[in-house]
């Protein structure tokens, strides 16, 4: 079971040490605004990686068509569009706000405030209450209660009601 533990522990720290090596060896193949592109674009068969940092196949596919579009003197938002058109929007890190998106990015907006909102009424109307409430039922019932109890008190023949 240690000779287990150790194994693990080994094929960990061998994967901690080559990840940083791998993001280096995409920047050394590729030129920098390849590198960058590749950022900026989610790899359609890997969940949370980029283009640039995924080693599938089809990001490594997406890394060379983006070089050739680079060399090829295209604009950073005509190469998007490129991959846009191919695995729509999804295929964005950063998704464009408009259409359906824009209400995606203001949703979490409109919850906070709507939750200020009630917050504030409720303590604007806990304020209210308090201001216009005099004696508060539990104050009478104390001063109803302390009344009894010193006629009690003062008669022992008197049996409270």
């Amino acid at each position: 079971m240690n000779r287990l533990v150790k194994l693990a522990f080994a094929a960990l720290l061998a994967a901690a040490l080559l990840l940083p090596v791998t993001a280096w060896a995409a920047e050394d193949v590729y030129s920098e605004r390849t590198v960058e592109i590749g950022r900026n674009l989610s790899c359609p068969v890997c969940e949370g990686q980029t283009v640039a940092d995924s080693h599938s196949r089809v990001a490594l596919e997406m890394m060379q068509a983006i070089e050739a579009q680079v060399q090829a003197g295209r604009s950073n938002d005509e190469i998007y569009d490129f991959f846009r058109v191919r695995y729509g929007d999804e295929v964005l890190v950063e998704p464009p706000r408009e259409g359906i998106n824009l209400a995606l990015w203001w949703i979490p907006v409109a919850a906070v405030l709507l939750g200020l909102g009630v917050v504030a009424l409720y303590f604007r109307d806990s304020a209210a209450l308090g201001r216009r409430g005099g004696n508060r039922p539990e104050e009478e019932d104390d001063q109803e209660l302390e009344q009894l109890a010193q006629r009690v008190l003062n008669d022992p023949d008197v049996e409270p009601t």
